[in-house]
């Protein structure tokens, strides 16, 4: 079996419109609970930049909370995504580890599950450097969602199935990081349930990363979603999806009282 690259998960077309058209609409939702924990539920910024902004999912939640929008990711093939469905966002191909901004330029920085496939320290210390004084960082993720009932033991059987990929980072995403830059960090820890049909579910488990991987092994795409579709939990034709997560609300260590 190969190794799964990057470009496996995230730079081709096909992943790009698997994003597009099948990641669950949780963005609005976790920005929303971030900016509400600073004070800023009803505030417009100068300038946003999201980091690693994929397919533009997480980029939308930032239109009408910003004059100017700014979205960055290291493949080219989400960024021709990006344009199409958020084309009022700056598109940049760039990378977390050297932000194409200048020094205390962007007020709110948002980065959705992107910053531990490269080098978190180094990411933390651009978001420091380009954070105006009074700006705010809100880095968040999400696991894999899993149907509210019965389907932990479902979904962990599927992953023992077909394991997911290690994750990239030289260091973990947390305290440490952003303390080292002077970013002062509140953990706000969520819990978000999603009606989901089974078919938009099973899209949605498509472009997961552990399916992603058995496709790139050499299990054709066909078995995985039959496979998926035929054993998942699904008493009623809607479900409650549970997807649990945090984001990490950072700010100026010092301009904070």
């Amino acid at each position: 079996m190969r190794t799964v690259t990057s470009e496996d998960l995230f730079d081709s077309v096909a992943a790009a419109a698997g994003y597009a058209a099948a990641r669950p609409p949780l963005h609005p939702l976790i920005v929303e609970l971030g900016l509400d924990r600073v004070g800023w539920a009803d505030r417009v910024v100068d300038v946003a930049l999201d980091i690693g902004c994929g397919a533009g999912l997480s980029t939308e939640p930032l239109l009408g909370r910003c004059d100017r929008c700014l979205a960055l990711d290291p493949s080219a093939a989400m960024i021709d995504a990006l344009r199409q469905r958020v084309p009022q966002a700056v598109a940049i191909v760039g990378a977390a580890e050297s932000l194409p901004v200048a020094s205390s330029s962007v007020d709110l920085v948002t980065a959705a599950g992107s910053l531990d496939f490269g080098d978190p320290d180094r990411a933390a210390a651009e978001i420091a450097r380009a954070l105006r004084p009074a700006g705010v960082a809100l880095i968040y993720d999400f696991t894999t969602g899993s149907p509210a009932d019965g389907g932990d033991d479902w979904l962990d059987g599927m992953v023992a199935r077909w394991p997911r990929p290690p994750r990239s980072a030289v260091s973990a995403i947390g305290p440490r990081v952003f303390d080292a830059v002077g970013l002062a960090l509140r953990v706000v820890p969520f819990i978000l349930p999603l009606p989901m049909t089974r078919d938009a579910y099973v899209d949605y488990l498509m472009t997961e990363s552990f399916v992603v991987t058995a496709i790139a092994g050499g299990t054709a795409r066909d078995e995985i979603r039959a496979e998926l579709a035929r054993t998942v939990p699904w008493p009623t034709p809607t479900v409650d999806v549970r997807f649990d997560g945090y984001v990490l609300v950072a700010r100026q260590a010092e301009r904070t009282g």
